[in-house]
């Protein structure tokens, strides 16, 4: 489809100050080299743990990654004599280290926070578990620095099922996405909306401007905030885009799959997501329809399909 063939990628320069403000909205984090700057540039989503290298392992030391000190580190280093953990530590810090967080409380060894200041690496700590905290870190950062795109189009969680709606402007995007809220799903963005290219290969979306993601616009009314209407639990942050609806205006001489057989995809950022085009009429129920998508998408998730079925069965064939 033309449309998506063209989209423009976009690339986010992610600086340590910039992760460091998002990570203090979740964890208490010490900073122990407050007279640093955090210019840093971080590349990798991926995270290092240097117990290996402690051991004199230097062959596969990761150094361009964000450094995480756990327990299993500090009793590696423990474990040293006194000449072989300075050797240990002189040969950590010999390394263009992008930052250090020591986990799960622990407070930075002395020796470790000196060459940290000497060699100008930043030195956090948060009293999280490692493992807790490697994952939530990874999962910042991969969305900050995977590639995104955006375009118009309103995003609603219906069944857990992530649905882009898109079609012309006035259509009726944002009406269908104030029904699907009104029925209990969650809207996740209006108008415009980022679609970001997950490493594990999946594409999440979101509102493109964070502030405004609970506003919804409708012709007519006016912008009505869905959380002040709705409650908390009528909103998402982000979801994962699981498929593209289509809202086109009906024809007689539309052709519009019957059976459902077929199923088309689109590609976005490199990745085919299931693609729906529902025309609309004056007396269709627009919300149920798209409850229906999502419930259909779910049950093929399962490994059946409705159009399958009912022609297996015009075939007399046993299921």
């Amino acid at each position: 489809m033309k449309e998506f063939e063209n989209l423009k990628v976009y690339f986010n320069e992610v600086r340590l100050k910039n992760l460091i403000k998002i990570l203090k909205e979740r964890f208490n984090i010490l900073n122990h080299t407050p007279e640093l700057n955090f210019n840093t540039i971080i590349q990798q989503a991926d995270l290092n743990r240097p117990a290996l290298l402690f051991k004199g392992f230097e062959e596969i030391f990761l150094y361009d990654r964000i450094q995480i000190i756990g327990e299993t580190e500090l009793l590696v280093l423990k474990s040293l004599n006194k000449k072989e953990r300075e050797k240990a530590i002189k040969r950590f810090f010999s390394y263009p280290i992008p930052a250090i967080f020591v986990t799960k409380g622990f407070k930075p060894p002395e020796d470790i926070l000196e060459e940290a200041k000497k060699n100008k690496v930043p030195l956090f700590s948060v009293s999280e578990p490692t493992t807790l905290f490697m994952r939530e870190i990874f999962f910042i950062l991969s969305l900050l620095l995977s590639p995104y795109t955006v375009l118009h189009g309103n995003i609603v969680n219906v069944y857990n099922v992530g649905i882009l709606f898109i079609g012309r402007s006035g259509i009726g995007k944002s009406e269908c996405s104030l029904e699907l809220v009104e029925r209990g799903h969650k809207l996740v963005g209006d108008d415009l909306v980022k679609i970001i290219k997950h490493p594990e290969n999946f594409l999440i979306g979101e509102a493109f401007k964070g502030e405004v993601r609970t506003f919804l616009e409708i012709r007519g009314i006016g912008i009505l905030d869905i959380i002040s209407l709705f409650g908390p639990s009528s909103c998402l942050e982000r979801t994962k885009i699981d498929i593209i609806i289509r809202l086109i205006d009906w024809s007689e001489t539309l052709d519009i799959e019957r059976i459902g057989i077929k199923e088309k995809k689109v590609n976005i950022l490199g990745i085919n997501i299931p693609y729906v085009e529902l025309p609309l009429n004056p007396g269709k129920h627009i919300s149920v329809l798209v409850e229906a998508v999502a419930l259909n998408y779910l049950t093929k998730e399962r490994g059946e399909v409705s159009a399958e079925k009912f022609l297996n069965k015009l075939k007399g064939k046993k299921l």
